[in-house]
């Protein structure tokens, strides 16, 4: 190991009382020479530029000051210009680079790093940490994985990125190859990008009303519910009614069939919500969700009609699917509960307690399968648009303990959806599922990543060379001729689409729930059969769910008469989820929690982990004699461990065997644990960061001796601080970089012990009181925190706050992007995090690699080769986007002919009859492509 060039302290600055807020940081310039100036570029909200700036003016202040003799006892300025937009961010850093002429400090995205290393634009920053040993500890304590993003080995001729980077003995190495490591950023932060959901519609009262409720309940009432349509983008009112009756299609094959029945017949079921029991018979009209019951669904779109029947009738394609995929027989799934509910793990679990996790190894979490989310989003959303629960004032009132059918009566007439008080026509507004969307570069991250990760597959390769996936056993599917474009090896215009599904595989070490390893077998590329089927099941949250806000078909005329997104419905609290990372704390506190209390729970996984649920497959068919119903039963006896935790993913033949069959059953309680154990650490959330890095240039030896090392010594106090992390995570910019701190966020300890959490007896006062802060703001009171808080008092005790924003005034509180309350500042001031522990908890085991799905484009240097794989920006790529309009007699003659979907790639393209793929038909259609534009860094 070589002997690195050692490099004067860097000089961590502690950053304790740090001055954070509004008009007393818009500090001019510190007297001395204009050399003495450090600039820093970076893109934050405009919350995060008043914390940056902060923190970089108090260091400038204190580095001064220890480094007087130094700086001939000039001043260090910093000068501070941030960007509000990512994307214009990086565009302009590039242009600066070809200039030549870019700021001091900058921010780097991982995937940049090789390559601005490689150029010389960003500096080595090893030997300056590891001078220090407390700051090379410091360093070493931030999270592995985070830290390895800004890693590379080598020289500038055969540089590459570190697979892992350890300190060790003074050095910092990579453990796999005993190699030295080379730092060229300190990440800003870990980000994760997890579910989200609003915990206001999975209350104990909810959870009953999801459970006693039916389609039919009400109409011995009369039951009329007025629900809308949107034209030109406006609600109208009262478009039509969901009255209760017709509950049942009545025409042809599907003559008495109802949208939601029982699937079995069972004797003295338990609703484990009401505790009231009841025999349940398979045929029967069943509640919108029953926990442990297979239930079988007809989906429909309740937006437009008032049942299954009369959306068949009227060419609905989401009716017309379920009757043609499944001879109107609909989707069985069995639900295993809500979300945000938990169950204990005790140390003596077999194979799932870590006693040495970073987490709460005691507990596990409610996590859904693919279908089991979709139709969730889909049954909850139908009953709150079939029911006039809300009103100006709130909940309407439920008689009695709302066990009862009877109880709701209050919800029998009026507006259905969530009262959101616009005035007139938009005082209501429909309610949704949500939003799994894929367009652009996150959507495909942050959404459909994490569907993948649970399925062992991928969008590309641990290499980041391969979109495609080139191999089905021995046979190659593709080769790359000499113009840079890929040809398949077979005859494309005849070939079925078998022929195009790869099966090749990279073993990938993934973390077990009792912290043993596996090695995984993971498909990479969007051609491999892995990858078809969540893709597929991805697309049929809105094909057979139709569960997607943005195109749940309730408009009058044409899609543009309704341009609302998923962030819109769910800040105003009319759907249920919507992705949430841990950069939007502030923007999603900043809305007040009768409206909206974010939770964040598990992302769906694979359903191989269903009890007994059914699908339509990614091939429509076409790979089994035209079979497109599956169904999954996961047949695992335990939870594994070590390579064994592979055997969790055992799932019987999807195509109906007489195992599949012997999973139709109502489960225990316990036979829910039991499988709830083998998801835990299947599911994932997407992993990003942004680091800070230094202008190479900043050691050129034209430049001032104390530049360098005054440079990493802010990029340092911008990174591993830990009262710079507190901050950061109190202004609900991000959660701790720092390992140790998460234990501390996790628990209401150490660096966090004066945390106010929803769990604190005092929450609501506090709550209270930052909702009066919040109006006094806005209403402009010039009135300093100090002086505003003085003498008020909240459980016999003065008023806490964090004393950094003592001089601040309310009127200078700041307001999130989407909403304007002041609401989210003010909690920053009384340091208040809306999360509860399990909410924490989920959101750290993102962090410690269980539940990890890295970003897939941490490695490389382009994005069309993702961005090409997006069905949703075409209505006609699935017959999951036509559900903005009712299929014509000549499209259902062309389904039952054959004609009307392409099963096959040669059935699609110019002058060909087909005019919708298979999502299977999809990838194969896209992959080329995406390989070339991946060849070709773009």
């Amino acid at each position: 190991m070589k002997k690195r060039r050692l490099l004067r302290n860097a000089g961590l600055v502690a950053l304790s009382g740090v001055l954070v807020g509004g008009a007393a940081l818009a500090f001019t310039a510190c007297s001395g020479s204009s050399d003495y100036t450090l600039s820093v570029f970076i893109f934050c909200s405009s919350a995060d530029v008043i914390t940056n700036r902060a923190i970089c003016d108090r260091w400038a202040e204190e580095y001064s000051a220890e480094h007087a003799a130094e700086l001939g006892d000039n001043k260090i300025t910093v000068n501070f210009v941030p960007m509000s937009d990512k994307d214009e961010y990086f565009k302009q850093l590039s242009n600066k680079f070809s200039s030549g002429q870019y700021e001091d400090i900058i921010y780097v995205a991982p995937s940049s790093v090789l390559s601005y290393a490689q150029s010389g634009h960003i500096l080595d920053l090893t030997s300056y940490i590891e001078a220090d040993d407390t700051l090379a500890s410091q360093v070493n304590g931030i999270w592995t994985d985070s830290l390895e993003f800004y890693s590379v080995e080598g020289t500038s001729f055969d540089m590459m990125r570190s697979s892992s980077v350890q300190y060790q003995n003074g050095n910092f190495i990579n453990p796999d190859t005993n190699k030295d490591v080379s730092i060229y950023g300190l990440p800003k932060d870990y980000s994760n990008f997890g579910l989200g959901y609003n915990r206001n519609y999975f209350t104990d009262t909810f959870k009953k009303a999801y459970t006693t409720l039916k389609p039919s309940t009400g109409a011995e009432s009369n039951r009329s519910v007025s629900t809308r349509l949107y034209s030109q983008n406006k609600p109208q009112a009262g478009e039509f009614s969901h009255t209760g009756k017709n509950s049942v299609a009545s025409q042809g094959t599907n003559a008495n069939k109802k949208s939601i029945e029982y699937a079995v017949s069972y004797k003295d079921y338990t609703n484990p919500y009401t505790e009231e029991t009841y025999d349940i018979t398979e045929g029967q009209e069943a509640p919108f969700i029953s926990v442990g019951v297979p239930v079988r669904y007809r989906p429909f779109n309740y937006y437009k009609y008032p049942n299954y029947g009369d959306a068949l009738a009227a060419g609905d394609p989401v009716a017309v699917s379920v009757d043609f995929y499944t001879e109107g027989e609909g989707y069985v799934i069995t639900m295993p509960g809500f979300p945000g509910e938990e169950f204990e793990i005790s140390s003596d679990t077999a194979n799932a307690y870590n006693a040495s996790a970073d987490y709460n190894a005691a507990k596990g979490y409610i996590t859904l399968t693919w279908a089991e989310y979709s139709a969730l989003n889909w049954a909850c959303a139908y009953m709150l648009n079939s029911f006039a629960w809300d009103s100006k004032d709130g909940m309407k009132t439920i008689a009695g303990e709302g066990n009862a059918e009877a109880d709701y009566s209050a919800w029998f007439q009026g507006e259905g959806g969530k009262f959101v008080g616009g005035g007139g026509a938009a005082d209501y507004a429909n309610f949704y599922g949500g939003e799994q969307y894929e367009q652009g570069t996150f959507g495909a991250n942050g959404y459909v990543l994490p569907w993948l990760f649970s399925n062992d597959s991928s969008y590309i390769d641990s290499t980041y060379t391969k979109v495609l996936n080139e191999k089905q056993g021995d046979t190659t599917l593709a080769t790359k001729g000499a113009d840079g474009s890929y040809s398949w090896t077979f005859d494309a215009s005849t070939a079925t689409i078998d022929k195009y599904v790869g099966d090749a595989y990279e073993t990938v070490s993934k973390l077990n729930l009792d912290g043993s390893t596996r090695n995984a077998q993971v498909q990479y590329g969007v051609n491999s059969a892995n990858f078809i089927e969540t893709y597929a099941a991805f697309q049929e949250y809105c094909a057979t769910w139709n569960a997607h806000d943005g195109q749940a078909g309730d408009v009058v005329n044409e899609a543009s008469d309704k341009k609302f997104n998923g962030q819109n419905t769910f800040v105003d609290g009319y759907s249920f989820f919507y992705g949430v990372g841990t950069w939007d704390v502030a923007e999603y506190q900043e809305v007040d929690e009768d409206t909206l209390a974010v939770g964040v729970m598990p992302t769906a996984v694979s359903n191989r982990f269903s009890l007994y649920s059914q699908a339509r497959d990614a091939y429509y068919g076409a790979t089994s004699d035209g079979q497109a119903l599956v169904t999954y039963h996961n047949t695992a006896t335990a939870k594994g461990t070590g390579n064994d935790a592979n055997n969790d993913f055992a799932c019987a033949d999807i195509y109906e065997t007489t195992e599949t069959k012997e999973g139709l059953k109502v489960y225990t309680q316990e036979e829910i644990i039991a499988n709830q154990l083998l998801r835990q650490d299947k599911w994932g959330g997407r992993m990003d960061s942004v680091g800070y890095a230094v202008n190479a240039h900043v050691a050129d030896s034209n430049q001032p001796a104390w530049k360098a090392a005054a440079a990493v010594s802010l990029v340092t106090a911008l990174t591993v601080d830990e009262e710079a992390q507190r901050t950061l995570t109190f202004g609900g910019a991000q959660i701790p970089n720092v390992r140790s701190m998460c234990k501390d966020y996790l628990n209401v300890t150490g660096s966090f012990e004066d945390m106010i959490t929803p769990e604190n007896e005092n929450w609501d006062a506090y709550y209270d009181l930052a909702r009066e802060m919040a109006k006094a703001g806005m209403n402009g009171e010039t009135k300093t925190v100090s002086e505003y808080l003085n003498g008020k008092q909240i459980g016999g005790e003065d008023v806490a706050y964090d004393t950094q924003y003592a001089n601040t005034r309310l009127c200078d509180f700041t307001t999130a992007a989407v909403s304007s309350t002041r609401i989210a500042y003010s909690m920053r001031v009384l340091r208040m995090i809306n999360y509860t522990q399990n909410d924490r908890d989920v959101i750290i085991r993102m962090q410690t690699g269980m539940n990890t799905a890295r970003d897939q484009l941490l490695g490389t240097t382009g994005s069309t080769w993702i961005t090409n794989i997006d069905a949703t920006a075409t209505s006609s790529a699935f017959l999951a986007y036509r559900n903005q309009a009712a299929l014509t007699a000549e499209q259902i003659d062309a389904l039952d002919a054959g004609t009307l979907i392409a099963l096959h790639p040669y059935q699609y393209g110019s002058g060909k009859q087909a005019t919708i793929m298979t999502p299977a038909v999809y990838c194969a259609n896209q992959v080329l492509v995406s390989q070339q534009r991946l060849d070709e860094k773009k």
